[in-house]
């Protein structure tokens, strides 16, 4: 099952620049090692691809030659983004390496007068805020120092799929969490997620492959004020 970390930020343009500028001298400054796909736009969404050409040497065997040498290989890296221009939140779906470098040349098709910081979300907050969703199904969570009697602490992974006591075991255990695992569902189609206490979160499915629900869902439980 493919994974994808999902960075989230909170993004503003300044007064004298616009959405539709900002695209037109992104698609401009495109390069034969730097491209950019809009796939979708309206007034309150941008989404699309960001695909970077990387070179890096990978060490080989050459049997005929009976030694090592260095090869030159190239490859790509793909970053996906979701652009929510109305309430200000910016979704990417790729390695920290890859959205750097996108945000940088976000920034820079903004003429430096884009705003974009980091989206902190409050872990416990998020966990109150997906208890009081239908469409959520919990599944295992990870717990760190659990008094077991006195003097003994322990680790452990505690299932949650199918307990009636979901609310109150999250809620008692709330400052012992480590990550939890638990499902959107939208129809027929479910997609798995963790959540880690830092804040990060992890989506156990291709950005391509989540319907348009499920994103929602996701952008209103770590955008602003989560």
């Amino acid at each position: 099952m493919a994974s994808q970390k999902l960075s989230v930020f909170s993004v503003s343009l300044k007064p004298g620049i616009s959405w539709n500028t900002v695209l037109q001298n992104l698609l401009s400054n495109a390069t034969d090692g730097e491209h950019y796909i809009i796939s979708e736009q309206s007034e309150n969404y941008i989404g699309g691809c960001y695909v970077v050409q990387v070179k890096h040497n990978q060490l080989r065997y050459n049997i005929v030659e009976q030694c090592f040498e260095s090869i030159l290989i190239e490859s790509q890296l793909v970053l996906r983004y979701d652009i929510f221009t109305q309430n200000g939140s910016m979704m990417l779906w790729g390695n920290h390496k890859v959205s750097s470098m996108f945000i940088t040349a976000l920034t820079l098709a903004a003429n430096n007068l884009a705003i974009i910081e980091n989206n902190d979300s409050d872990f416990k907050k998020m966990l109150l805020k997906l208890l009081g969703c239908d469409d959520v199904n919990f599944i295992r969570m990870k717990l760190h120092d659990v008094l077991i009697e006195d003097g003994i602490v322990a680790n452990c992974s505690v299932a949650l799929e199918g307990r009636d006591n979901i609310t109150h075991l999250i809620k008692k255990y709330m400052d012992k969490i480590v990550t939890v695992t638990l499902q959107i569902v939208s129809g027929e189609s479910v997609t798995s997620v963790m959540l880690y206490s830092s804040g990060a979160m992890v989506i156990f499915k291709d950005r391509e492959n989540i319907p348009d629900q499920v994103i929602d869902r996701i952008s209103s439980i770590v955008g602003r004020g989560a």
